[in-house]
């Protein structure tokens, strides 16, 4: 029995491995970092998210925002123009 959840996750693992080597030219093998280098990079990362994090808060605060009194929801397209769609119920 196989985990459908796990095999992306290592499907994705193994992409991602691959644009790093194709980008960066080596692997997580490199000895050219020391031990602080690698914690900076990790840290550097965690910052990355943290404001990946913040902005998908935000989205979803907005959207609670967006849901008017009557059910309907109205969003700003890429243009700024409000869209209305009916919540499913």
């Amino acid at each position: 029995m196989q985990d459908k959840y796990i095999q992306r996750v290592k499907e994705k693992f193994e992409q991602r491995s691959q644009v790093g080597i194709k980008k960066y030219k080596t692997t997580l093998e490199r000895g050219d970092i020391d031990l602080e280098g690698w914690l900076i990079h990790l840290q550097e990362e965690c910052m990355d998210a943290a404001g990946y994090i913040e902005r998908l808060i935000d989205e979803i605060k907005d959207l609670k925002n967006s849901y008017g009194k009557n059910g309907s929801k109205e969003s700003k397209t890429s243009t700024g123009k409000q869209n209305k769609t009916i919540q499913e119920k």
